[in-house]
């Protein structure tokens, strides 16, 4: 038999026609089931075959595409720990179904003593409710569906790694007298976030407070340097919500504060290692549906004792520690926006109402907070089928899921570059220094030294800001005045003595200026339009509806909160200034 594996193409132009070329090449990867999904900036898989004097198989069947918000079609080799993590994903269908459907539950005393768990050849899923009473729901294979898997972990079932997202930061120029200090300007600029009616004021403070000194912490690494770090200082990055954490430390070695800093990302996240499955069925129309929790190596899912669980209708359910958050994009058809409970977690008539899956995929009102024991209302009216434009967030990371209907209205890599040199073809200037602009094609690796600024060493830094220098001082990258939206190039007129705020020689506007970037990933992009609008404070330019759009998301943030951000670089939008702004080019090129 064959065995396949996948080669990387452009595929926004064939992902809907669901054809594309085949190469044939040698591969000596046996598990064939579980290469199933890919990375992509616009990349789609092409099926291989190991044997060269065999035709070509037939391209394969696309279910959709899960995007990770925050990168901007790609993740920095540093963020990387392994093959399947990845900043996009493509569900296709499998060469073999490895669904699942439930075939009984029971009750047992010891579930390790049960055939169902022993054997790593059935799925089972345990709910402890007691030491002397667990169901069992038993599993088998299902020839109808596909089943995918994601979580943090790396073992063989997790189809799709997710790390927690960090903000990129934002690509901020510097006044005089503020040198290194842009990058905290977004923490104190950004929208504030939405509670949830759970803790105490001071409790809320104390959290938000917190993680702020989180990013402050991190930046005050990559920029401040002794022999004798104190390890107790590392020991600040764990959370604590009950208490107002100690002032961020002023003095790391970069080098001694590398591995622990790591070692805090690996066991701090709080995305689960097993944490959400998708099963999707194999004939059109190809409906995707979502469930809390996935088998881990032995095929078994385990909630203890203190996990939300209950049984009615002789059926059993459950919810997982941090829960698996819903929102699909609002139709005309929904008409249960108007609740209280819709109106603290929507924003505006463009997305939905946050909800919860549960374990057997029913769905569930929020919960107070991401981990209270006591479920919410069920909503009977809705269900856990994934829907294009459908937000995924697993309390770390959101994903967007992409169906082959949604690809048809959303840009193609291809025509978003036909834009920008479109753009960069009407030559705008720069009305201060006269001097044409141009818009990158690729994204301004600034924002990946800000993720990864603990793995770089302090030489790397300084040749980076150098060369961001040079390019600054070129005259040709464009920066964009984020109040007003009027684009020049760089130079030192107007500024004011506080951080990062100039005036617009054109309107004499005083506001945030930001360096102008493109938003690269089209999986973010609502509709094709033109090119006419930025986020503040991050300076990612795309269409005006997609930037509207996600201005008015409100995505999960922590455990008790919602706020925009950027679907690019998931930097939290600002509120002092527009989130969004319209770009306004010399020579009336708007």
């Amino acid at each position: 038999m064959n065995s396949y594996f996948y080669h990387h193409q452009h595929h926004s132009d064939n992902i809907t026609s669901n054809t594309s070329n085949s190469t044939t090449t040698n591969n000596n990867n046996n598990n064939t089931n579980n290469q199933m999904a890919t990375q992509g900036t616009d990349t789609m898989p092409v099926y291989s075959s190991s044997s060269s004097s065999s035709p070509p198989p037939p391209p394969p069947i696309v279910y959709g595409e899960l995007s990770i918000l925050g990168h901007n079609g790609y993740i920095p080799n540093g963020e990387r720990s392994g093959r399947r993590n990845k900043s996009k994903f493509l569900l296709c269908k499998r060469p073999f179904p490895n669904g699942i459907k439930k075939s009984r539950h029971y009750i047992v005393k010891q579930p390790q003593e049960t055939i169902a768990v022993q054997d790593k050849a059935l799925h089972s899923i345990s709910y402890t409710f007691s030491r002397s009473q667990t169901i069992v729901v038993e599993y088998k294979q299902d020839e109808h569906t596909d089943m995918f898997q994601i979580g943090r972990s790396s073992e063989d079932p997790i189809d799709f790694v997710v790390m927690d997202t960090v903000p990129a930061g934002c690509n901020l120029i510097d006044t005089p007298g503020h040198t290194g200090l842009l990058q905290q300007q977004i923490h104190h600029d950004h929208r504030p976030p939405v509670l949830i009616n759970y803790p105490s004021p001071q409790m809320m403070a104390n959290h938000y407070r917190y993680q702020e000194s989180i990013m402050f912490q991190h930046q005050n690494q990559q920029h401040h340097h002794n022999n004798s770090p104190n390890q107790n200082q590392h020991s600040q990055h764990h959370h604590h919500h009950h208490h107002p954490p100690p002032p961020p430390p002023q003095h790391h070695h970069h080098h001694q504060s590398q591995q622990p800093h790591q070692h805090h990302r690996s066991t701090q996240s709080t995305i689960s290692r097993f944490a959400c499955r998708i099963l999707i069925d194999r004939e059109p129309p190809y409906t995707a549906r979502i469930y809390a929790a996935g088998f881990d190596s032995s095929k078994n899912i385990f909630l203890g004792e203190k996990a939300t669980k209950w049984e009615q209708d002789n059926s059993i359910d459950g919810l997982t520690t941090n829960g698996v958050l819903l929102m699909h994009k609002a139709t005309n058809n929904d008409s249960n926006n108007n609740d209280e409970e819709s109106n603290r977690t929507n924003s505006s008539d463009y997305g939905g109402v946050w909800r919860e899956v549960s374990v057997d995929g029913g769905i569930y009102a929020i919960r107070q907070s991401r981990s209270a024991v006591q479920k919410g209302k069920r909503i009977e009216e809705e269900s856990n089928v994934l829907r294009d434009g459908t937000l995924i967030d697993l309390c770390g990371a959101t994903l967007l899921w992409r169906s082959l209907d949604g690809f048809r209205a959303s840009p193609t890599k291809k025509t978003l570059e036909e834009k920008i040199d479109m753009l960069n073809a009407s030559r705008p200037q720069c009305p201060v220094g006269l001097n044409t602009l141009v818009i990158p094609r690729k994204p301004i690796l600034p924002n990946a030294n800000h993720r990864s600024n603990h793995r770089h060493s302090r030489k790397n830094i300084q040749q980076g800001a150098s060369k961001e220098g040079y390019e600054e001082k070129s005259g040709h990258q464009p920066y964009v005045y984020l109040k007003c939206g009027h684009v020049q190039g760089y130079h030192d007129w107007g500024a004011t003595s506080k951080m990062n705020q100039r005036k617009c020689p054109v309107c004499l506007t005083v506001g945030t200026v930001a360096k102008l970037s493109m938003g690269l990933e089209p999986s973010f992009y609502v509709d094709s339009g033109p090119l006419t609008h930025v986020f503040n404070p991050c300076g990612h330019m795309a269409s005006e509806k997609t930037v509207k759009y996600w201005s008015s998301i409100q995505i999960p943030h922590g455990t008790h909160y919602f706020h925009s951000i950027c679907p690019f670089c998931a930097t939290p939008l600002s509120t002092t200034e527009p989130p969004a702004t319209k770009l306004i080019f010399q020579e009336g090129l708007d």
